[in-house]
């Protein structure tokens, strides 16, 4: 089957629209109607799936981030915080938290130094590429469909969230130690490894 048949199937819309239609079913099975019941039940499933939103439209304020790209990745963030199950809201926070702390810290480097860009950039770049992708899908898609061997979207997020909070807190510690030439390395890590994610789930 198609991709796009899928998301169709998996879609909050279809769902909400069989609810309904499912619900009109029960009304006829009961006796409740009987004439054009077939057309209730159509016009039900019409109903639910024209009023209920395709997706979660949350996105990177592309206008904010040409001002202050670290305001706009927190804001995306923290919309994606409210959208998402337990396990990847649990594995973004850690993420996050570790970012926003190995930023204050860059502070005492040379602003100009490749290792603030890096890790600068795995903040308003890369996790925005990571998150984006999954937020453009249905919630039932995301959660239960396989898109790679048997593995989910959300799977395979929290895969790539979880490789980046392994790599954030080798970063953290090579900064607290300020040992300079580790933390350049992690960085450029970090950079090459997740500079390609906007088609992580292709």
């Amino acid at each position: 089957m198609p991709r796009s048949f899928w998301l169709y199937l998996y879609g909050t819309p279809n769902i909400v629209g069989s609810t309904l239609a499912l619900f009109g079913l029960g009304l006829f099975f009961s006796n409740l109607i009987s004439d054009w019941w077939f057309f209730i039940v159509a016009g039900l499933y019409l109903v639910g799936y024209r009023l209920t939103p395709t997706h979660v439209d949350v996105h990177l304020d592309r206008e904010l981030a040409k001002e202050n790209a670290f305001k706009a990745a927190d804001k995306l963030v923290k919309e994606t915080l409210k959208h998402v199950s337990q396990p990847v809201a649990e594995a973004l926070e850690r993420v996050w938290v570790l970012l926003q702390d190995l930023m204050k810290r860059l502070d005492r480097f040379d602003p100009n130094d490749k290792i603030v860009h890096d890790i600068q950039k795995t903040a308003t770049h890369h996790l925005p590429d990571l998150l984006e992708p999954y937020l453009s899908l249905p919630p039932a898609f995301a959660r239960f469909h396989p898109v790679k061997g048997d593995k989910t979207a959300r799977d395979l997020l929290l895969e790539q969230l979880n490789n980046l909070e392994k790599s954030l807190n080798t970063a953290l510690t090579d900064a607290l130690n300020e040992d300079v030439d580790n933390l350049r390395i992690q960085g450029e890590f970090l950079n090459n490894t997740f500079a390609h994610n906007k088609d992580w789930l292709q």
